[in-house]
């Protein structure tokens, strides 16, 4: 009875994680994860040895992680979320996870081929999968600024990119910018009140830069000098 009821746990718990996977996470709330809360969530604790490991943090949360949106973690992906796991101080944001995937040279890979013949894109059941059906079954690889919807600029980048099957456009946009800058959801940022840290119930900039250091900090050295600085107040205006 008791082997039957740890069996029984173990598949409940382990479905549950399925669960959480499929719908982006409990603790991937929109554009950030809480570390330090999922080490506490046992649901993901699918080996069931009383402790939630990085691995299953990665596997519970892997829309979130996942960061070339292709449906699985790969090496690379891997590596840049148990590094992240391991440094952060418990809040990993998207754009954390952006700008450690470009430092790690993570770049799309996408079979245009196969999804021209993947029928579950086809929405509108004429028997063809077209532009347009790609993009919005793959809203995560093309959606590179992150706010849920693919714009006019992000589709149009989209369509060069399956016309031509090079994606280095997109790529450009996710790790870094067309413009040379880091990418980041200012939007977002201005909703997340964990950045307010002088409570006074608005993010500023400076809370915003202050919170992403790692998204601005492009030579890793862990602060933002003059010319950072300089480079994230003017991605912040131009994005707010």
């Amino acid at each position: 009875m008791e082997n039957r009821m740890t069996l029984l746990k173990k598949t409940l718990i382990a479905t549950t994680a399925t669960m959480i996977a499929s719908t982006g996470a409990v603790w991937a709330e929109a554009h950030q994860l809480d570390a330090n809360a999922a080490r506490l969530d046992a649901t993901l604790d699918t080996d069931g040895d009383g402790e939630v490991s990085n691995d299953e943090i990665i596997e519970g949360n892997m829309a979130f992680f996942d960061t070339d949106g292709n449906g699985a973690i790969d090496a690379d992906e891997r590596g840049v979320a148990e590094e992240m796991l391991m440094t952060s101080n418990g809040t990993i944001t998207v754009d954390m996870m952006q700008e450690a995937s470009g430092s790690a040279g993570l770049m799309v890979d996408f079979d245009v081929n196969a999804a021209r013949l993947d029928t579950t894109l086809d929405t509108n059941g004429d028997g063809e999968v077209s532009d347009d059906e790609i993009i919005e079954g793959n809203m995560a690889l093309f959606d590179t600024d992150n706010n849920g919807m693919v714009d006019a600029d992000e589709r149009g980048r989209a369509e060069e990119a399956l016309r031509t099957g090079s994606f280095a456009e997109v790529d450009a946009v996710r790790t870094g910018g067309s413009d040379g800058l880091p990418m980041i959801d200012v939007r977002a940022a201005r909703l997340d009140m964990t950045l307010d840290t002088n409570g006074d119930g608005e993010v500023s900039d400076s809370e915003i830069i202050e919170g992403n250091v790692a998204v601005f900090d492009m030579n890793g050295d862990g602060v933002l000098d003059a010319e950072e600085r300089g480079i994230a107040e003017q991605k912040v205006r131009s994005n707010s």
